[in-house]
Order: C-alpha cells, then structure tokens, then sequence
C-alpha cells in the first residue's frame, strides 16, 4: 500500500509537469543565421525550461514568418524584409528582438562568369521576399544597376544550386550556406560579390502579438531560453556549430567556417533600427513595399525588457 501511494504522489508529481509545459510552435530557414533557434533546440534549452517546442524549417525564415500570421507558429527567426512584409499583411506579426548580425552572409555566385559586367543579360535566380533579394536590390542601387540588365529568374534558395548546375540560370543572389555550398558543388563557379560595404543585415525574433499577451510568462520563458543559446553561440562556439550542424544535417567543417560570419546578439538598439529602415527602403525602391512600417507598432520591446533591459536602447522612428 506504501509503495502504490508513493507511486500515485509521482505519478501526479510528472503528471502535473507535463500538464504545465507551454506547448510551441515556432519557425524558420535553414541556416546558420537562426542559430539562436537550432540551438535552444538541439541543446535541449527549451524542454529545461518547460517548454514543449515543435520547431518547422522551409526554405527561408522569410516564407516560414508567415506562419506567424494567424498563429500558425507562435515565434519565427527571419530577415528584416521577411517580418516587415508579414506585419504589412497582419499587425500581429511583432519584433521582440535582434537575434543575428550578418558579415560577409548574402552575395552572388556565378559559374563561368567573375564580374557583374559579363551577367548582364545572363539569367540570375533570386527568390523574391527573401534576404537574397534585399542583398540584390541594395547590390544593384549600390552599383548604379538595374534589374532590367540582368534575367531575373524566381528560384527558391534549396533549389538554386541545381538549377545552376542545370544551366538553367548562371548566377544566383542568396545566402549562406547556399552560396559555399554551390562553390563546392558546381565547377567553375565562384562569389562574384557580397553583402560588405553594400548591407549590414539582421536576423530578428518575430512573436506572434495576441499569442505573447495571452502567454506572457512562456513567451519570457521562450526568449530567456534563445538568449541561453546566444550565449552558448558566443561562450562556446564549437559546441554550437555541432548543434548548428546536427539540425541542419549541414557539414560540421562548413559550419564551423560560416559560423563567425553570423553572431549572436539579442538586443534592440538604434542600429537595430536602421537595420529595418534599410530593408524598407531597399523594398520600397525595389517596388515591393506594400505601405511604409509603423514601427511604433512593429517593434514589441517589453519582454526584451523585462529579461535584459540594458539591450533596449532606440527612438522610435517618426512615422
């Protein structure tokens, strides 16, 4: 009778456990840049803190983002073009904070060609809402280009590589690790230029608005659980490209080399901003802004603030 009643006290201890993990859905690319997300997941991070987190990779974080909108996914890790056109379409798509700083990440691959003079009129792949595309807009402004000097051709960045190697396009705008990989992979093609000196691109946490009020202490315990990761990414950084590549099933030498080129920094400060207002020039410039950003109601710093209020610093940007 003893051993039946402490049975029963741990059943109702693990039961009442389980009965209080937050279920999650949360959303993203395939690439270093959304580290933060692989980790707190490989690493276990998330079930530790009583979260119970179903983690969906696509083809970019930009596409998976707008899962977000009708809470399909509560949270999603994606480039500033990429959460500036879903709160475009929906006001419940929300930044909580700056995830990722990228260096050196987008560029233009081409096999057979080295300069931007020889792919005019040559058909590059550039998947249309993505960082790619932000980095080929600001890429051609920067230059003094335009897009009617090159063929255009929608590609989504999984299959850029063999339409290259089909001949199908002879270049393609994009980001890592699809732009190492095609170097490895396809002869003859090299980086003809990246994101330096042209975009100092992000990586930001989208959450979900009504989602995050209804759910305030999980959706603290999910940012307190990425920013954990962060600092794994920053303290230990060979243990987080294992995680990196375990999730990706990417080559561990590949990412520990592109992982420097991605880190980890959850704030939210004035150059987060002009990370933002940079993406929405280059989509306004490029036509695809559907209305300018209301950041005033893009930007959600409060739970940022409550976990770490020394990385919130900006102003609001008059509309």
């Amino acid at each position: 009778m003893k051993h039946l009643l402490v049975g029963l006290v741990l059943m109702a201890a693990f039961g009442s456990g389980a009965a209080r993990a937050q279920s999650m859905v949360i959303a993203t690319g395939v690439d270093p840049a959304f580290a933060a997300f692989y980790v707190a997941n490989q690493a276990g991070i998330f079930k530790k803190n009583g979260l119970n987190v179903d983690l969906k990779t696509g083809p970019s974080g930009s596409t998976m983002a707008s899962l977000v909108i009708g809470n399909q996914a509560q949270a999603a890790m994606s480039s500033e073009q990429g959460g500036i056109q879903n709160f475009n379409r929906s006001s419940d798509v929300v930044v909580v904070s700056e995830g990722t700083q990228m260096v050196g990440f987008h560029g233009l691959v081409a096999r057979g060609h080295k300069t931007l003079d020889e792919l005019k009129g040559k058909k590059i792949g550039v998947a249309k809402g993505t960082g790619g595309e932000a980095f080929w807009l600001a890429m051609l402004q920067n230059k003094g280009l335009k897009a009617t000097d090159f063929q255009v051709v929608q590609v989504e960045a999984p299959e850029m590589i063999a339409a290259l190697e089909r001949g199908d396009i002879v270049g393609f705008a994009a980001w890592e690790p699809w732009l190492a990989k095609a170097r490895r992979a396809v002869p003859n093609t090299v980086l003809v230029i990246d994101d330096v000196g042209i975009m100092s691109p992000r990586a930001f946490v989208y959450m979900n608005k009504p989602w995050v009020l209804k759910n305030g202490a999980a959706a603290e315990t999910f940012l307190k659980s990425l920013m954990e990761a962060s600092d794994i990414i920053t303290k230990q950084p060979k243990e987080a490209a294992a995680y990196v590549a375990k999730q990706l099933n990417l080559d561990l030498d590949l990412t520990e080399e592109l992982m420097p080129k991605v880190p980890s920094k959850f704030q939210l400060t004035q150059d987060s901003i002009k990370a933002l207002q940079f993406a929405e020039g280059v989509l306004k410039e490029g036509g695809r802004l559907v209305k300018p950003v209301d950041y005033g109601k893009f930007i959600y710093p409060d739970l940022l603030k409550k976990l770490r209020p020394e990385a919130v610093s900006y102003e609001v940007p008059k509309s």
